[in-house]
This record gives C-alpha cells, sequence and structure tokens, in this order.
C-alpha cells in the first residue's frame, strides 16, 4: 500500500475512467465528467506493498501532544466498530448526521472485511476501524472548503494538506490519509467507487488506520454540487 515518511511527502495517484477521475492536479480536471475522485496518504513508514507511481507534493510537518489518555483525548467517539444498520435505505448529503455515521462505518467495515484486489495487489481482509470525531471535523472542514471555493483537490483554498487540518483539530497521528470524491449522490456510490479505484481501495484496506471519518457537503452552485472527504487515521499511544 503506498505510504511516505510522516514529514516528508505526500503521493498522490492519476488515473482516468469514463465517469471518475483520480486526480492530482490542483482544482481538478479542466473539462470536469459526472464525478472526481482522488486519494493522498502520509504515514509513517513500515512494510507496504509497492507504492503507487505518481506526483509527489510537500506535506506539512506534524506537532503533536499526547494526552493522558490517547483514545479519549483524540476525538474517539467510541462507537463499536460494527452495529446493526439498515442499508437498504440510500443515504445523502443531508441524511441525519448519526445515521450518515452508521452507514458509513458500517460500509467500510463491511469492505475491509472481506479480502480484495486493490489494482494489481491482493489484500487480506484487515480489522474494523472506528469513527473519530477530530477526523469529522477535519474533512467537513475540507468539504466545506472545497464547496465555498469551488475546486476539488487534496490541497486546501489555504495550501494545507491532509496532515495539516489533522493537526488543526488536535488529532495526534502517526498515520494519516484521505480519499475524496465529488458528484456522487450516494453514501453507496461513493464507497463502491472508491473501491474500484486502486490507490483508494489501498487507503480502505490499508492496515495501518485505525479510525476514519467522512464528511459531504453539497451546493447546487458548485461544479459537482456534493463533496466528499474521507479521512483515514492511527492516533499516537503513549509508550
Amino acid at each position: 500500500m503506498p505510504i511516505l515518511a510522516k514529514s516528508n511527502s505526500a503521493l498522490y495517484v492519476i488515473t482516468l475512467g469514463l465517469t471518475a477521475v483520480l486526480t492530482a492536479c490542483a482544482g481538478g480536471a479542466s473539462n470536469p465528467p459526472d464525478a472526481q475522485a482522488a486519494n493522498e496518504q502520509s504515514t509513517t513508514p513500515s512494510n507496504s506493498a509497492p507504492v503507487n507511481t505518481g506526483e509527489n507534493n510537500s506535506a506539512t510537518d506534524n506537532t503533536t501532544e499526547t494526552a493522558d489518555n490517547p483514545e479519549q483525548e483524540n476525538g474517539e467517539n467510541n462507537q463499536p466498530a460494527t452495529v446493526a444498520v439498515d442499508l437498504s435505505t440510500p443515504v445523502f448529503c443531508d441524511t441525519d448526521k448519526q445515521r450518515f455515521q452508521e452507514v458509513m462505518l458500517t460500509r467500510i467495515n463491511a469492505a475491509r472485511a472481506q479480502g480484495r484486489a486493490c489494482g494489481n495487489d491482493n489484500f487480506p481482509a484487515v480489522a474494523s476501524v472506528k469513527w473519530n470525531n477530530k477526523l469529522q471535523s477535519a474533512a467537513e472542514v475540507h468539504s466545506l472548503d472545497m464547496t465555498a471555493h469551488n475546486f476539488f483537490s487534496h490541497t486546501g483554498s489555504d495550501g494545507s494538506s491532509v496532515s495539516a487540518r489533522a493537526d488543526a483539530q488536535s488529532y495526534d497521528w502517526v498515520a494519516i490519509g484521505e480519499n475524496i470524491a465529488a458528484g456522487q449522490e450516494t453514501a453507496q456510490e461513493v464507497i463502491e467507487g472508491w473501491l474500484s479505484s486502486e490507490g483508494h481501495c489501498r487507503n480502505l484496506m490499508s492496515s495501518n488506520y485505525t479510525e476514519i471519518a467522512v464528511a459531504c457537503i453539497a451546493d447546487e452552485n458548485t461544479d459537482y454540487t456534493r463533496y466528499w472527504t474521507n479521512v483515514l487515521g492511527a492516533p499516537a499511544v503513549l509508550p
């Protein structure tokens, strides 16, 4: 799976498809399709699968502080990783926040519970992840930013990276990653799109991450109407 040194650089992947684009370009494609998606990873080194080819861009350094109770202080909401959730009713950007979280978490953990191929590499089933409120805030900030400034990129309008946005929420991390998408209407559509794309699939199937969050902001006056951000992380723990 693609990983990079925490303080060095973030990896972007470029892939073209019929209805979606993974792009490393700021602002997205000049002639946008119906939907877009992109992924970014910035993690500490570990034994990993081969790194994707793509454009390297500098990521900001991370300054962290440990807490007496790292998990609680780091925004974990103690929601069970797997709950009984009705998946028959579609979930949209404006769905009730609790149901939105439950469906997103359930679908992502269902995906992680099954081994799958991400591009040419096979990934085994991995442990479930938990929802994290600080990662949710970081995801919301970026989706709001993309909506407010009508752009599609991992780089914020202020030049921020996913690591900087996690830092801003006081999320003390050892691994951080991000998937973004635009144009998709439902939670099922966006997650299936990520899973069918090599870089995004690697993020969702990575054992480096133990916590996640997803945000979606909609605005009819933007190019893509709906902007999705998925932030994945692993919190620092005390020695």
